[in-house]
Formats: structure tokens, sequence, C-alpha cells
């Protein structure tokens, strides 16, 4: 595991100066060790009995867990809650100054066993920005009954800027950027709605110098800790490479793209309820699996898949990552890519760094829960591209190199299909991104 850069005495100040705060780090720097080595301090400070720390089981066991393990002699006692209510129960019981926990257990957590004066710290505050969803609702109200707050941020805006609002909400309940959404819209966007087919769509573009103005609005509370080289004059470089569909596939690509509705061969029908559920098909389509309307997988086309194998031709002699969205594509994978492994636990990761693993394939959706994988190799190829600029970000810099060198990033693009959309995505919230993160 790299080593952090020497933060340790702006966290300390941070942490003591406030007792609600974000924290926003690269993926490298483990803000959870960095918090872990203040929070005695912390505690005496503000005056917490007890820590209720929220993270993905994933990322309690390969990083938390052993941080913790070797933060024994600093006095800091820890249980884990999940699972079970007899083993929640018992860790609540304890009298034990951390317990970790994840969401499935948090409204168990505010019906049964809510302690006093106690410090919700939360592993990644961006996976909290739809307010109407459930697990919103129950976070919310953890947050107003904590006394204190520390939210670990490793990606700000991994949809977009109007997404900030959600977050800090947690943390101040609107006082620094609006008690609502609609407050919140009217002060940095320009906001309307226009009509998409049968539904409306609310469409936010940002005034100026909106991304300063939040950053001031939200310093005090705020500690930054992204590094300048890392995120503009650094940026990860990557090559597009394109594949073309024949004339057949791509008339295909665009029925169910215009029509919601297309019949592939022999009756195998693909549809979709909704312009949302379309574009999941779109892009598997664009890589060539998808699923039918009973679930199963249909072939439409090898474009990616020769294209693939002619790059790992080219990067012969270097370990390659190669990074798809759905799990048929791993299984398709494994199977066309002589020597290849999928990578999902801990022990594969790190058979990769161990250099045993030359061709890995690994799922975007787990690109937060991997580990350092710098040692094994410096390629990525990307199958299928996500969405979420967090999920691509995060697996992309899980292979930035010990001395700062970027990783190899290739996207592998269908030409003429939402493949073009999606990167067009990722460099819009690229840029709102590093756009407030130099104004905090």
């Amino acid at each position: 595991m790299r080593k952090n850069t020497d933060n340790t005495a702006l966290v300390h100040d941070h942490l003591m100066k406030n007792s609600r705060s974000v924290i926003l780090a690269e993926p490298w720097m483990i803000p959870s060790a960095m918090f872990i080595s203040e929070s005695v301090d912390y505690m005496m400070t503000h005056k917490i009995k007890h820590f209720i720390v929220i993270v993905q089981k994933k990322i309690l066991e390969m990083e938390w867990l052993p941080l913790l393990k070797g933060a024994q002699n600093k006095n800091l006692t820890y249980a884990i809650a999940m699972n079970e209510v007899g083993r929640k129960l018992e860790a609540f019981h304890s009298g034990k100054q951390m317990i970790l926990t994840n969401d499935e257990s948090l409204d168990w957590i505010l019906r049964e066993v809510m302690p006093e004066d106690f410090c919700l710290v939360i592993d990644e505050l961006s996976r909290y920005r739809h307010f109407k969803s459930k697990k919103y609702g129950v976070i919310r109200k953890l947050c107003s009954a904590a006394k204190g707050i520390i939210a670990f941020s490793r990606f700000p805006l991994p949809h977009g800027a109007d997404e900030i609002w959600e977050e800090m909400f947690l943390i101040d309940k609107g006082a620094r950027l609006g008690i609502t959404k609609s407050a919140f819209d009217d002060r940095y966007f320009f906001v309307k709605r226009i009509q998409v087919g049968y539904c409306y769509k609310t469409i936010r573009e940002t005034k100026k110098e909106t991304f300063k103005a939040i950053g001031r609005a939200i310093s005090d509370i705020c500690l930054n800790l992204y590094e300048e080289k890392a995120t503009d004059a650094k940026t990860i470089k990557k090559i597009n490479t394109y594949v073309n569909l024949t004339y057949i596939e791509m008339s295909k690509y665009l029925l169910l793209k215009e029509h919601l509705s297309v019949c592939l061969r022999d009756g195998m029908k693909i549809s979709a309820s909704n312009e949302n559920a379309a574009s999941i098909k779109l892009l598997q389509l664009a890589s060539g699996t998808v699923y039918d309307d009973d679930h199963n997988v249909l072939y439409f086309h090898e474009r990616k898949i020769m294209k693939l194998k002619s790059i790992i031709e080219e990067y012969a002699g270097s370990n390659i990552l190669v990074a798809c969205w759905f799990k048929h594509e791993m299984e398709r994978l494994k199977r066309e890519i002589p020597g290849s492994v999928t990578i999902s636990t801990k022990n594969d990761m790190e058979r990769w760094n161990e250099g045993y693993i030359k061709i890995g394939i690994i799922n975007a959706s787990l690109g937060g829960n991997y580990m350092d994988m710098y040692k094994g190799g410096k390629v990525i190829i990307w199958f299928t591209l996500p969405w979420s600029l967090k999920l691509y970000n995060k697996t992309n810099e899980r292979l930035m190199q010990e001395d700062g060198s970027d990783p190899v990033v290739i996207n592998i693009i269908a030409k003429g299909t939402i493949d073009e959309t999606v990167l067009q995505v990722l460099d819009v919230n690229k840029k709102e991104s590093h756009g407030l993160r130099r104004h905090i």
C-alpha cells in the first residue's frame, strides 16, 4: 500500500476544529487511516462516546479491518454490527468505542439501539445523493441525531455539480447551500424543463462562477486533500479506440434506440420499458451481448472482442486489466480470452499484485472496492464504460504507479452508439468535479 502524502497535521487541525466535516481525498490516500489515527483525540475534543462507521462490506474487509488491527496500541476498540440481529446487539452493547456497520443496518439502529453522543462516520459521502430514496431518509435521520459527522468523499460530484446539495445537506441541514433543493437551484443554476417523448426532463446549467461560490460556501467544513498534479496538471491520459458495427448490426441497434424494441433473430426479442432501461440494453448491444426479455444472453457481434484481442497482442508482455460492466460480459471475456482470470476477491487482487495474473477481468461496479493494484501492472482496457465518473476514476486510479506515473487507460468505443455519449458524460462530470475542488 502506498504511503499517504503527509497530511496528518491538516487532518488533525480540521477534525479538532470541526465536529461536522467532510474530507475530500484521492482514493490512494486512504482517508480512513487518517481518521483512525486522530479518532481518540477527536473523541476527547468533541466529547464523543462512540463512533458509528457506515462502510460497505468489501471495503470493511479490505481497508478498515487491516487498519484497525494495526491500531490496537492507540487505545481504540471496535466491534462489527452487520447481518444477524444478535450480533448487532452484541456489538452495540459491547462498550466498544467504534461500531462498524452498513447501509442495511441503519434502519434497525434507528429503531432499536440509537446511542447517545455518537459521531457518524460516512465512508464515501457520494453514495447518498437521491434525496427521496429510503436510504437517504434513514441516513438523514441518523445525521440529525449525531453529535458529530465525519464524511469521506473520494470522488465528489460523480454525476454533476447539482449533486453537492444532497451530500452537504446531511452535514449541515442546508445551512450553507440552502435549506431546500429549489433554493440551491435558484442560487447556482439556470433551470429549465424540456419534454423528451412523453416525459419532462430537468436541465441545470451552472451560472457564472458557480463552482467558486459553492466552494466558498462549504470550504470551512470541507478539507480538500486533492493534489493539484493529480487533478488538473496531471490527469490520467486515455486512449480511445473505435470499432464499427456492420450496416445490419447498426440498423438493429437503431431500432431498439428509436422504438424500444427489436427482434435480433429467430423471434428473440429485446425490449425496454422506458428510455433509461433502453440505455442499458444499448450499452450491452454496443459491446456485443445482451439480455433478452427472458434474461437469456444473446450474442450480437464480436467487434469489441476482436479489438480487445488485438490490443492484448499489442501489449504482449504487459499484465493487463480488462474492465466491463455486466456479469455476462465477465463470463464471455473469460471464455474468449485465453489465460484470463476474473478478479473479485482480496486473494485475487493479491495474486495480481504478485504478478501471477497476466490478464485480469474486473467488474466496474466493484471499482471502489479494489485494493491498490499498481504492483501488478499499469494497463487497463475498458470493454464497456460505466456512466459513473466515480467508478471509472476509482478503477483507473487503483493502477496509479508508486512513482506517480499514469496507467495506460484504453477505452474501446463502438462508433455511432451510446458509448460515445457515455464518453461525453464522463468528460463533463470530470470538468465539474475538478471545477469545484479547485475552489475548496
